[in-house]
C-alpha cells in the first residue's frame, strides 16, 4: 500500500511527461479527425474506448503514473477520464471521510483514483442490478459519483470484494492520451471483474506488464 509520503507526492505532482517507447501491440496508428466546426483537429484512436485498461509502460517514470493500471471510465471527443485501480493507500475510508460513516462496514481503504479532482470521490462497484443515473463502465460494473446516489445504495446487498472508493481521477484533453499511446507510454488491455477488483492490486501492474510485453514479443 502507498504510504502517506507517497500519497502526498501523488496528489501534488500533476504534470505528465512525454515518454518515448515501443510501438503498442494493441494500438493501431491514430488518425486525424476534424470536429463538427471543421476548425480544429485532434488525434482519434479507434482501439481506445471506455472499459479498457491502460497499463503503464516500463519507461513511464512520471510519479503520477509510474507502474499504474488505469480503467478508462469515459472516452469521447471531449477527452478521456479514468481511475487508477492498483494504488490502495494506508488511509482508511473512515479516517479520510468520516462523514461517510454509514459505509464504514463495507469500505476499508481509500484508493488513489488519480491526480485530478483529488477532493472528489467515486465508488466503483459490481452489481447485476441496473443502476440508473450511474456510469456503467463495462457490463455489471458501475461508477457512482453522486452523493445522492451514495445515500440510496444498499451496500449490504453488494459483495465487499466488489466495491471500492477512489479519491481523484485521471484525465486527458482530446488527443493527449492518443499521443501518449503513439509514443509508447501505455499498453491497452482488456478489462474484467477479476482485474478491476484484484485481491492483490499492489502486484497487478507486474502481472499485466508481463502479459502485454510477452504478447508484443510473440508477434
Amino acid at each position: 500500500m502507498l504510504k502517506l509520503s507517497t500519497l502526498f507526492l501523488f496528489l501534488t505532482v500533476h504534470t505528465t511527461a512525454a515518454i518515448a517507447g515501443p510501438v503498442l501491440p494493441d494500438t493501431i496508428p491514430a488518425t486525424i479527425k476534424k470536429d463538427n466546426s471543421g476548425q480544429s483537429e485532434h488525434l482519434f484512436n479507434p482501439t481506445l474506448k471506455k472499459g479498457v485498461l491502460l497499463v503503464a509502460a516500463k519507461n513511464l517514470f512520471d510519479p503520477n503514473f509510474e507502474k499504474t493500471v488505469i480503467l478508462i471510465t469515459e472516452y469521447n471527443e471531449d477527452g478521456t477520464l479514468g481511475l487508477v485501480i492498483n494504488k490502495p493507500t494506508e488511509i482508511t475510508v473512515e479516517e479520510a471521510l468520516p462523514k461517510l460513516s454509514h459505509y464504514m462496514p463495507y469500505l476499508d481503504y481509500l484508493y488513489l483514483g488519480g491526480p485530478v479532482a483529488t477532493t472528489s470521490v467515486s465508488l466503483l462497484l459490481k452489481t447485476e442490478t441496473a443502476m440508473p443515473g450511474t456510469n456503467q463502465v463495462i457490463a455489471g460494473i458501475y461508477q457512482v459519483n453522486s452523493l445522492d446516489l451514495f445515500n440510496v445504495l444498499l451496500l449490504d446487498k453488494i459483495d465487499k470484494r466488489y466495491i471500492r472508493l477512489y479519491a481523484g481521477v485521471t484525465g486527458w484533453a482530446p488527443g493527449q492520451l492518443e499521443t501518449e499511446l503513439i509514443r509508447g507510454s501505455w499498453y491497452i488491455w482488456h478489462a474484467d471483474i477479476n482485474l478491476i477488483f484484484s485481491s492483490e492490486p499492489e502486484i497487478l501492474w507486474d502481472e499485466l506488464i508481463r502479459k502485454v510485453t510477452a504478447k508484443w514479443v510473440s508477434r
